[in-house]
């Protein structure tokens, strides 16, 4: 998935870019450091629709600008634009962990050189798109304009982080099913409600 993501920032700069935050970055690293926070969410995905957010813990968190990056907003900033999808990503356990995403401009964050990731993405809709005379972006965004969803995907501590854990119903015949689950962690800190999260 990591060729894949590189792929995507070849072919679209404008609309997608990588982040990567490790936990057990080398000497040299300059980029994000940390498995997740409220303050990552916010620097990294696109705002939640409600307003009863959470306020970010004033620890814990680095992020120095990697070169030829755009710079996350920083406190007092106006937030990134919408019309954006972003895309997190954790890699191996022998690796460091990762936390990331993607935004018009998609901004991402994943591991350097992750094969075996779990992912978070987001993707928020602009109302702008409403008037677009491009066909193929009111084709992406038929009917979900002005609205976010994030998409949590990867090892259940790596859910269980970022949402909150998935839950198993069970049928009489024996089987049983993921289930979503009430939302927590991360993304229910950050202000995102249940609807704007799908945990897979």
């Amino acid at each position: 998935m990591a060729e894949q993501l590189r792929d995507l920032q070849r072919q679209h700069p404008t609309r997608f870019s990588v982040v990567h935050s490790l936990t057990r970055p080398p000497a040299d690293w300059t980029g994000l450091q940390g498995r997740g926070s409220v303050q990552m969410a916010r620097l990294a995905l696109p705002p939640p629709r409600r307003a009863n957010v959470q306020q970010p813990p004033q620890a814990g968190m680095q992020h120095p600008p990697q070169a030829g990056m755009q710079q996350p907003p920083q406190a007092g900033m106006q937030a990134p634009p919408h019309g954006n999808s972003r895309h997190l990503q954790e890699p191996s356990l022998q690796n460091s962990r990762t936390g990331g995403t993607g935004i018009e401009r998609r901004q991402a964050t994943s591991s350097p050189n992750s094969s075996n990731a779990s992912t978070l993405e987001a993707s928020t809709t602009d109302r702008l798109y409403t008037n677009s005379a491009d066909p193929e972006q009111r084709e992406m965004h038929p009917s979900s304009l002005g609205k976010t969803m994030i998409f949590v995907c990867g090892r259940d501590g790596f859910v269980s982080t970022w949402a909150g854990p998935r839950t198993r119903s069970f049928h009489q015949d024996g089987t049983s099913l993921k289930a979503q689950g009430p939302l927590s962690g991360i993304l229910e800190q950050s202000g995102y409600s249940a609807e704007e999260v799908y945990k897979y």
